[in-house]
């Protein structure tokens, strides 16, 4: 039951800071924490500027913000639906620990979303790509996301504990959803990473597998940055960012006939219905197939 004192004193900053505690507690990644504490702070900011209270929010409110997304932010129906499941979890929190008396997204529908095949490259143009990463380390860093298919935030991550070159695995701590998971390292991957820790990595305190000597990192930002103008040296036209590797792993296994459940395990995926988006039929073999269709051969 909703105490009336606690709700009196439940300011926009107290409510960020409940949500964001409880959060933490349930072993969120950095970068789920990350998506929420934006997501949150963007609508207590909009919310904010009506002057009145979390407690007085309806599900009006959380429409119009909605429309405020679509209108005035520009947002595509999968960024508000995003976002929509972050307030979600935000008023759930608020409402289970007494603090508002009901959860105002409840009644809010999701907005439908086109399903459209996801951008990848082709062998040809992964190496192409590759050829024109002229910094070292970023050239073995996307040749690990090419070939494990790991997020780039569960790439910069990557301590030197968690990768064990002789036993051919990475451990994924922490990976999206706070799930854990092992991703097999293939034998060309294997001798580059033993020729970057041999020849490459700098001498740093840095724990991490993947660092910069002046930052001790690798920044998401830096890796699109490289990835973009690899790109564009090596004549590709298609948007290459972080997450096109993942997209080209994916398809290629699928490609090669590799099981979508195999597929979901290393893309470490919650369900299948994630994985299925890589199930690309391409419109050559679509016109192959028509174009070897003969009815009257008996």
């Amino acid at each position: 039951m909703l105490v009336d004192h606690k709700t009196a004193n439940l300011t926009m900053p107290k409510a960020l800071q409940i949500f964001n505690n409880w959060a933490r507690l349930r072993g969120l990644s950095a970068e789920t924490m990350r998506g929420y504490e934006v997501d949150s702070r963007q609508f207590v900011k909009w919310y904010g500027g009506l002057g009145l209270g979390l407690t007085e929010v309806t599900s009006d409110h959380i429409e119009g913000f909605v429309q405020y997304l679509i209108d005035q932010r520009g947002c595509k129906a999968t960024s508000v639906n995003r976002k929509l499941n972050t307030l979600d979890r935000f008023f759930y929190c608020l409402k289970k620990k007494g603090w508002v008396p009901n959860n105002p997204v409840d009644e809010v529908e999701r907005l439908k979303t086109t399903e459209t095949e996801r951008t990848y490259l082709n062998p040809c143009e992964i190496q192409a790509m590759l050829s024109h990463i002229a910094h070292p380390i970023l050239y073995f860093f996307v040749c690990t996301m090419v070939h494990t298919g790991i997020r780039v935030s569960e790439c910069r991550n990557l301590q030197v504990t968690d990768v064990d070159i002789e036993e051919r695995r990475i451990r994924i701590r922490n990976g999206k959803g706070g799930r854990h998971r092992i991703v097999p390292i293939g034998p060309k991957l294997q001798e580059e990473l033993i020729f970057y820790l041999q020849r490459h990595r700098p001498h740093t305190e840095s724990t991490r597998f993947f660092a910069l000597e002046k930052t001790g990192s690798v920044s998401t930002q830096y890796v699109n940055q490289i990835l973009w103008k690899a790109g564009r040296k090596a004549g590709i036209t298609k948007h290459v960012t972080s997450h096109t590797l993942r997209h080209s792993f994916a398809s290629h296994l699928v490609r090669q006939g590799t099981h979508i459940a195999v597929n979901q395990k290393l893309l470490g995926h919650a369900n299948l219905k994630t994985t299925s988006i890589y199930l690309h039929i391409q419109q050559d073999e679509m016109k192959a197939a028509v174009e070897n269709l003969d009815f009257t051969q008996g």
